[in-house]
């Protein structure tokens, strides 16, 4: 059975146990929610979803139109069927050109079920709002009234005689024919039908008759056009069960159709584009990618569609490099560059990446779209990715991206063993030793000769890294006992205390650490550096004192979007 949201609007109890009877007498498990006051409506419709509405015609001194005019403002596209005492036939009228679905009479529920389970299954096939349906017309003149200023074409249908006894002046314009060549002999509808859809349409006819028909098709004019119309029919007051009349309403809607048919071949050429693309808001969040971006990034459409494009970011091109990322496009100009990004697994990948803005008539930007190719392994067989992403080039140590993707993980294994990391960030101050020399390339030796004594550090889990050029960091994993970090600080000292003899010189090094250690001083890799650093910091100018850990800074208030 069929579970639907159901929200009837009907002060009278008697009556909605009547039509939530039928309701569960047919093919639906309703879920069933009666109010009685406007009041309580406009909460309802802004609170839960609804497939269906049925109401009264007058509840509380108004009528259908107030509710008619409250679904279009929420923009809701769901049916809203009339069941009510019998009204006038110009109110029917009225009401399904407002937007009211169908009109049944409390007395006769039988239409109720077949006519909510048409009504979804028509939402369903054309996802769009229903088109205000007609109703029982009493006389032409009131016809004439309700309809000749209509766009759409609206016909009246005699189910006794099978003739059209009202077609709307719109019909000349659309059909392109004059209303003498349809009135009153229908058969001469088919005459109009494309070749390609004659069959389907004259078989939907057969089957069902104009009742109840609903269908996109397309027509051709007198001069060989093809036009594509939208045609809903209803069934107008009934005798014995059966209808007396049958209201149709056409749209022209070659241009709707023309717009998805090229929205059709552009979807389909960027589902099958071999480059990875992406279309954003202004601000970011992801709207669409291609089977080439779930291939590239690890992450599928439901996991992507919604979020913002920094899932992406990797964290190693800074702020200057996004920041004339979008000063080119928020000045509407298109912008290309290598992109260092991360998979959904953690690995980076190298995207050479074009980013366009998106504008529509007005000349505002309205989407960014971007198509990127993963340049990663041509990267590599140039031998470029590893030298660039991991390893300093004057020492063979790790690099900061290394360093920072090392103590990610570290991270991670602290918080699920409940253990320490410690992150010492040491300077040497080489350069004023070498002040006056020719500096280049005994810095260059010395700097060397740094990195093999900071490699001898005992534990072997340790990284060690430079990350500028007398700066070095060395990440202690998996502590258990905090005492082994300044165990590690101190052997540190003593390895590079010791006099360095290159060519002839020999140098004494006055080296200083800053340490902070998880999760004291912090649970983000670039957190810890950069507490670290605030701590080496704390050592400048300080003579005899070479180790200082951040949990000593007092009263400090450090900012976390400083430079570390």
């Amino acid at each position: 059975m069929l579970q639907i949201n159901v929200l009837h609007f009907e002060s009278s109890v008697t009556d909605a146990q009547a039509v939530l009877k039928e309701l569960e007498a047919g093919d639906f498990a309703p879920n069933y929610y009666r109010i009685s006051s406007w009041n309580h409506l406009y909460k309802a419709l802004q609170d839960r979803h609804w497939d269906v509405i049925i109401s009264d015609y007058m509840i509380d001194g108004h009528n259908i139109l107030t509710l008619l005019d409250e679904v279009k403002r929420l923009e809701m596209d769901l049916p809203v069927i009339i069941v009510s005492s019998p009204i006038a036939d110009e109110d029917v009228v009225t009401s399904l050109h407002a937007g009211a679905h169908d009109y049944i009479v409390k007395s006769n529920l039988l239409r109720l079920n077949p006519a909510i389970e048409r009504e979804l299954h028509g939402i369903a096939i054309h996802k769009e709002r229903s088109r205000a349906e007609r109703a029982l017309l009493a006389s032409q003149r009131n016809i004439q009234q309700v309809t000749e200023k209509l766009q759409e074409v609206f016909w009246l249908i005699d189910c006794n005689r099978d003739e059209v006894i009202y077609l709307s002046p719109a019909y000349e314009d659309i059909w392109e024919r004059p209303s003498k060549h349809f009135t009153p002999n229908i058969k001469q509808f088919l005459t109009t039908i494309h070749p390609d859809d004659y069959a389907d349409v004259k078989a939907k006819l057969e089957q069902n008759g104009w009742v109840g028909f609903i269908a996109e098709y397309r027509i051709q004019t007198p001069d060989g056009r093809t036009r594509w119309i939208n045609t809903r029919s209803f069934p107008m007051g009934e005798y014995e069960g059966q209808p007396l009349q049958v209201a149709s309403i056409s749209s022209d809607i070659t241009r709707r159709r023309l717009l998805e048919e090229k929205t059709t071949i552009l979807s389909r050429a960027l589902e099958q584009s071999a480059d990875a693309v992406m279309v954003t808001t202004p601000d970011g969040i992801i709207e669409y990618v291609n089977e080439a971006f779930v291939e590239v990034t690890g992450f599928s459409k439901e996991e992507a569609i919604g979020e913002s494009v920094r899932i992406l970011k990797s964290g190693f091109q800074g702020p200057a490099f996004y920041e004339k990322v979008w000063r080119n496009l928020n000045e509407g100009l298109p912008y290309s560059d290598i992109f260092i990004n991360r998979k959904k697994d953690g690995t980076l990948y190298y995207e050479a990446k074009t980013i366009a803005p998106v504008r529509d008539e007005h000349g505002d930007v309205t989407h960014f779209v971007s198509s990127g190719k993963d340049i990663t392994e041509r990267m590599k067989t140039k031998e470029r990715l590893q030298k660039i992403i991991h390893y300093d080039a004057a020492t063979g140590l790790a690099n900061r991206i290394l360093l920072t993707e090392r103590l990610e993980q570290a991270l991670i294994h602290a918080r699920a063993l409940d253990l320490q990391v410690g992150v010492l960030r040491l300077k040497i101050f080489l350069s004023e030793l070498l002040d006056g020399l020719d500096a280049f390339s005994l810095f260059e030796r010395f700097i060397y000769e740094a990195a093999r004594r900071l490699e001898q550090v005992n534990d072997m889990r340790a990284t060690v890294a430079r990350i500028g050029d007398e700066e070095f960091v060395v990440m202690l994993p998996q502590v258990e006992d905090l005492s082994l970090i300044q165990q590690s600080a101190d052997q540190i000292l003593k390895q590079l205390k010791a006099p360095f003899k290159i060519d002839g010189y020999e140098l004494y090094l006055v080296p200083k650490i800053g340490i902070s250690i998880y999760p004291g001083d912090g649970g983000g890799a670039e957190q810890l550096l950069l507490h670290a650093k605030q701590a080496l910091g704390n050592l400048y100018g300080k003579e005899g004192l070479h180790i200082y850990y951040y949990s000593q800074i007092s009263n400090s208030d450090p900012s976390d979007n400083a430079s570390c």
